[in-house]
């Protein structure tokens, strides 16, 4: 939302926030409401928020920032190196980021097999099914 004239001087007078204040020649700074509401009084601002709460006043005259476009940015870019083409390349040599290979079958033992072990008993013979 944004506000201007009376109805934000006195959203500034209410406010516990603090503003960010950009001024006519474009420079910003961090203020109390109170501070930026004694600041403005007389001048032509708009106050831009949103839930009933003022965070950015901008003077009427202030320089507009438009959006760069990609022409600019590339006239911008001009006076950078650009990056020599080894930077971009990957360093390894092939397969070096592989995995290690595996063998097919890993041995890990006998869990879970079923063994049948015979267990002498002096007074019994008695056959046991036991799990190794």
């Amino acid at each position: 939302m944004n506000w201007t004239g009376e109805n934000l001087q006195a959203r500034l007078v209410a406010q516990p926030e603090t503003v960010t204040l950009v001024g006519a020649d474009g420079t910003e700074r961090r203020v109390t409401a109170q501070y930026a509401a004694t600041e403005i009084a007389g001048k032509a601002f708009t106050g831009y928020g949103k839930n009933r709460v003022v965070m950015k006043l901008v003077a009427a005259d202030a320089p507009r920032r438009l959006p760069a476009i990609p022409r600019e940015i590339r006239a911008a870019m001009t006076g950078f190196p650009r990056l020599p083409p080894h930077v971009k390349k990957n360093p390894q040599v092939p397969g070096a980021k592989q995995w290690a290979p595996q063998p097919t079958f890993a041995h890990t033992g006998h869990a879970g097999k079923i063994s049948t072990v015979f267990l002498s008993d002096q007074q019994e013979g008695h056959r046991w099914n036991a799990k190794c």
